[in-house]
Formats: structure tokens, sequence, C-alpha cells
């Protein structure tokens, strides 16, 4: 089954606290779903460029 990487964009100052802020609301939202995947993360692209992130399986 093929894997999808879903990105949230953020930009801005506070773009690196706001998208560990996002990984945690996802990690919550897995808990809660009780979902088999639990890969999530953020990255810092530059100072005013984060991203967080979901890998989830594709649905046919």
């Amino acid at each position: 089954m093929r894997k999808l990487k879903l990105i949230w964009d953020f930009r801005g100052p506070d773009a690196l606290i706001i998208a560990e802020h996002h990984v945690l609301r996802l990690k919550e939202c897995i808990t809660m779903q009780q979902t088999d995947f639990n890969i999530t993360g953020f990255e810092q692209e530059s100072e005013m460029h984060a991203i967080a992130f979901m890998v989830v399986n594709e649905l046919k």
C-alpha cells in the first residue's frame, strides 16, 4: 500500500513553534482515533518557514 505524506506549511517568525504545536495536536488525533500509523514530525526549512507532517496510508 502506498503512503502519502500530508504537509502543513507555516511561515513567519513563529513558524517553528506553530509547526511543533501542530504535531502535538496530530498525535492527539492519532491517539483518539486509535490509528495504526504514528509517523509525524516537523522540519524547519528556514528561519521563517517550517512544516508539520503526517504519513498515512492511501485510501483506495
